[in-house]
């Protein structure tokens, strides 16, 4: 039904409940005037009008807020890929220098902001996480690229000191 259809659907049976009113009150024994029966029959069409127009859905609920940017160090994501790279990169050094101990150095270095607040990239952290780092961490951190062996004894010892962390 289209809304000029509803509104006289309405309109006619509201017009019949108010003369069923009438009718109702004069067999109760009361003296119900015509005007208030079809009053009384307007406003309760009135009423089913509105709830007729009334949205029938929920409201469409507001966007879930933006996710926050991933941060800007994703060196312990890092983590599970070191296998491959360690076993790749224990038979070329060159790859040992460009891929592997750039990531160790990047969790040794947000190890130790995370758990003590120091910050390797300045020289007051340097000095002060000399206190905290084991002798194949500071190695790692500080070796010239190129004098670094990779072995299973040292990538081992790297991993317990960065453990301990």
């Amino acid at each position: 039904m289209t809304g000029r259809w509803t509104t006289a659907g309405v309109a006619a049976g509201a017009l019949a409940l108010g003369g069923a009113s009438v009718g109702v009150g004069r067999l109760a024994g009361r003296d119900l005037s015509w005007p208030i029966g079809l009053l009384i029959g307007l406003v309760v069409g009135a009423v089913v009008l509105v709830g007729l127009r009334l949205p029938e859905v929920d409201p469409v609920p507001p966007a879930p807020p933006a996710r926050p940017d991933p941060p800007a160090s994703t060196a312990f994501g890092d983590l599970t890929s070191l296998v491959r790279l360690v076993e790749a990169d224990a038979r070329d050094p060159q790859r040992f220098e460009a891929r592997l101990r750039p990531r160790l150095t990047a969790v040794a270095t947000e190890r130790l902001f995370q758990h003590h607040g120091i910050d390797w990239r300045t020289d007051a952290g340097r000095a002060a996480a000399a206190t905290v780092l084991g002798p194949g961490t500071t190695a790692l951190l500080t070796a010239p690229p190129g004098t670094l062996r990779l072995t299973p004894q040292t990538l081992t010892s790297w991993i317990r000191e960065l453990e301990a962390l």
